[in-house]
């Protein structure tokens, strides 16, 4: 069981969370060979229920479909 970091509604037990992504920054990795590659680091993320993990989603999809206008 868990606590939405959302909602703050208790989950059922044995209900998965899911961890949504709400803030992450450029990360630049140096591998042992030398070689750098260009990546993304979490910085952070909440754990939620799935209905507000659905509604985050949906957002999301509609915050990109406005930014193509």
């Amino acid at each position: 069981m868990f606590t939405c970091q959302l909602c703050n509604g208790v989950s059922k037990p044995r209900q998965q969370p899911k961890k949504v992504v709400v803030e992450r920054r450029p990360k630049t990795y140096i591998n042992p060979g030398g070689l750098m590659s260009k990546g993304w680091e979490i910085v952070r993320e909440l754990i939620v229920c799935a209905a507000c993990a659905l509604s985050l989603n949906k957002e999301k999809e509609v915050t990109k479909a406005y930014e193509r206008r």
